[in-house]
């Protein structure tokens, strides 16, 4: 009676393998966020870009959040074209610049500088926020790259301070989302939220800034990056034994015996 069971065991197991080796599915992206304060200078005189980013982290769940408050930076300092993991105390998150023209002015916490003042915190009760310096000079575009260890289908952040007028998009896979209009803007003032979701993971998520005018540069701020990471699929050695079961069970029905036909009365 043993058969019988292991045999259905064995066809849902060659299922489960079937499914759970199937390559991902066409990206579609399920729901989009926005919102923009162009006067804004703080979480509190930003309510279109705070309720954006609410129905965003509603929408979601459980997510990471990148407010640059827990940081090895102190600040002010000048961090370069890459700050890791650690230094924002995010696991499997790096965030890089594309400037063709690096220098000591790229990114930073809570920058004042030649750049001036770049941005403003709009983390609930914080006081910290990135900025990026100089962004694209003399190049077409501007891009604050953000690379993760394990795939993210879900992204937000928002976008502060921007002295020059232009567009921003957020570029997941071969998708450029919204794009919307900023600026131009004092280095203190005007904020945007920009949010996605997708059901597909992502490795990494390029915020892509385009100045009005390609001799000018962009500096601006960002401020509570948050993305949720995608479940894992159900690793090799677990689809191997799944499929190991199902071929025991198919050969163990087949060893059967098979009962011999019942005589028909009426042929003898």
């Amino acid at each position: 009676m043993m058969a019988r069971p292991l045999f259905y065991l064995s066809i849902c197991a060659l299922t489960s393998v079937a499914v759970f080796s199937a390559g991902p599915a066409q990206a579609d992206f399920l729901e989009t966020f926005a919102g923009n304060d162009p006067t804004a200078t703080s979480r509190a005189t930003a309510p279109n870009s705070v309720a954006a980013e609410e129905a965003f982290l509603n929408a979601i769940g459980p997510a990471q959040l990148v407010d640059f408050e827990r940081t090895g930076l102190e600040s002010g300092d000048i961090i370069g074209q890459t700050l890791t993991s650690d230094q924002l105390w995010a696991d499997g998150l790096t965030i890089s610049s594309n400037d063709l023209a690096p220098s000591a002015e790229d990114l930073g916490l809570n920058r004042v500088d030649s750049c001036g003042t770049l941005g403003f915190n709009l983390s609930l009760g914080g006081g910290n926020n990135l900025s990026f310096c100089e962004a694209g000079a003399g190049e077409p575009v501007a891009e604050l790259i953000f690379s993760f260890s394990m795939p993210v289908d879900a992204f937000g952040l928002y976008l502060t301070g921007s002295d020059r007028g232009g567009t921003a998009s957020l570029i997941a896979g071969d998708d450029e989302l919204f794009p919307v209009s900023f600026g131009p803007r004092s280095y203190t003032s005007g904020a945007q939220y920009l949010g996605f979701i997708r059901d597909e993971g992502l490795s990494e998520v390029i915020l892509r800034l385009t100045p009005n005018r390609r001799s000018n540069g962009l500096d601006f701020g960002i401020d509570d990056v948050s993305f949720r990471t995608v479940a894992t699929d159900i690793p090799a050695p677990a689809m191997a034994g799944l499929f190991a079961i199902g071929i025991l069970g198919l050969a163990i029905q087949r060893s059967r015996p098979r009962p011999l036909p019942e005589c028909d009365a009426a042929q003898l």
